[in-house]
């Protein structure tokens, strides 16, 4: 590897969004470590924030022990939306009543049948519902995202990190 040269000019772009401040983190890190001279930093919206450390070589801010990205203000930044936590704990729930029933036909206990053909009656709905909605508007769903996410939207919230 050559030695830096003021000939050669380098620069890093960082990019914006929120999640991506963690990686510029370990990017900063990196480079760093590596001995690579940046000459010029730039950056949208977190990005900005991680080229304004590095530009005053206050990379070590973002990544240190007391950093930003490790402290526990930021865990708080990010949280499920109380629907998302409702979906998994009733796929929870669910998993735990089939693998229950599951564990009672292994050892021999014999369900009713009514219940077999609920649980299979169950299955094949949610399957012809699944095939339906992925058939009926796959340039729609490309372009505006599954229709589970128009339904219920996006499972973080980001209201604290964008306060």
């Amino acid at each position: 590897m050559s030695p830096y040269s003021p000939q050669r000019r380098t620069a890093l772009v960082l990019c914006g969004t929120g999640a991506h401040g963690a990686y510029h983190a370990g990017v900063l890190r990196a480079l760093q470590e590596a001995g690579v001279k940046i000459d010029l930093f730039a950056g949208h919206g977190v990005g900005a924030g991680g080229a304004a450390l590095g530009a005053i070589d206050g990379g070590s801010r973002l990544w240190d022990a007391s950093g930003i990205w490790r402290s526990r203000r930021v865990a708080a930044l990010y949280g499920w939306k109380p629907l998302a936590r409702a979906a998994v704990l009733g796929a929870g729930l669910v998993s735990g009543v089939v693998a229950t029933a599951l564990v009672a036909l292994a050892l021999g206990f014999v369900l009713p049948p009514s219940w077999v053909i609920a649980f299979f009656v169950a299955v094949a709905l949610v399957a012809a519902a699944a095939i339906v909605l992925q058939r009926r508007a796959p340039v729609r769903r490309r372009t505006e995202g599954a229709w589970w996410w128009r339904i219920a939207g996006a499972p973080i919230e980001a209201e604290g990190a964008r306060q």
